[in-house]
């Protein structure tokens, strides 16, 4: 799998511990249609394993923004989120992929510029727990090999 660094809402290593917005807003240029001619997903790599003291959760929104008209964000609207996701399945070396919508009902017509994701803890804080998210056409899905095994 291929990255682009333009692409990322979050590099290798952020840490996770309440509510936030992504590091990064991906800027897709004026009247992008991003992801109809070749279907996107928004992929989360867990890469170190979420902790926490009671049954927390992480949830992620994709949020979209139209151009303002000055080059900024808009009004951002949620474009789709993921399930809740418990913190056993938060493991180090777990991706979750959320597939990038082409159609934008909350946009009321207009084509979303700016991209950004929203991490929701539920029953949080997490006292551990680091991410990569961004934006991929496919999402690796290698099947691990426990140790002492060839995969051929």
């Amino acid at each position: 799998m291929i990255l682009d660094n333009t692409l990322m809402f979050d590099p290798k290593g952020t840490a996770i511990t309440t509510s936030a917005y992504s590091t990064n807003v991906i800027d897709l240029g004026a009247g992008s249609n991003l992801g109809v001619s070749h279907p996107l997903n928004v992929m989360v790599a867990i890469g170190e394993s979420f902790a926490a003291a009671g049954n927390a959760t992480l949830m992620f929104d994709l949020h979209a923004a139209p151009d303002n008209g000055s080059g900024a964000p808009g009004t951002w609207q949620i474009l789709t989120n993921s399930n809740t996701i418990n913190k056993a399945n938060l493991m180090a070396g777990a991706t979750f992929a959320l597939p990038l919508p082409t159609n934008h009902p909350n946009l009321a017509g207009a084509l979303p510029r700016f991209l950004r994701l929203q991490y929701l803890v539920g029953t949080g804080p997490f006292t551990a727990g680091k991410l990569m998210a961004c934006l991929a056409m496919q999402v690796q899905s290698n099947p691990g090999a426990k140790s002492g095994f060839e995969v051929l």
